[in-house]
């Protein structure tokens, strides 16, 4: 394994298949033209509105506001209920929050005191540390009974 690459690796546009970036191409077009379709009133009013006359419709018909005000009136009042059940229960929460983050980290542990917690040599755990890939075998009693190591950083 190259080191020099990031894990997981990137992977970049020149080393996919062509099909692939078709796909991602076409499937980016469909979905700007699905967004356009559902905004296409609201488009051309835009575009009728800053053609000229300026700042006058001249083709368009000005929208139903209250029709459509009566339509997302229920959908408006309960997204604006979820935001303050949101607002309500963060302002809550805050003191217990700000508790539990302000606690110190404790010391690293040194080497040794590492090993011994594990009950491994020091050199082995320092070889284990320098190796990409560790398997570690655990006997009957969840002590580790044998490592494997292989590769190295």
């Amino acid at each position: 394994m190259n080191r020099a690459e990031p894990h997981p690796r990137r992977i970049r546009v020149r080393e996919l298949p062509l099909w692939m970036s078709l796909r991602d191409i076409l499937l980016t077009l469909v979905a700007w033209a699905i967004i356009a379709y559902f905004l296409r009133e609201a488009l051309y009013l835009v575009y009728d509105y800053l053609r000229r006359p300026y700042f006058q419709l001249v083709n368009a018909q000005v929208p139903d506001w209250q029709g459509m005000w009566q339509a997302l009136q229920k959908f408006v009042i309960f997204a604006v209920c979820l935001v303050l059940w949101l607002a309500f229960w963060a302002l809550y929460s805050r003191k217990r929050l700000r508790a539990g983050s302000m606690k110190p980290q404790p010391k690293p542990l040194s080497l040794k005191e590492e090993a011994d917690s594990i009950s491994l040599p020091e050199e082995q755990l320092t070889r284990c540390k320098s190796s990409v890939i560790t398997t570690v075998f655990f006997d009957a009693q969840q002590r580790i009974a044998d490592l494997r190591v292989s590769g190295s950083k």
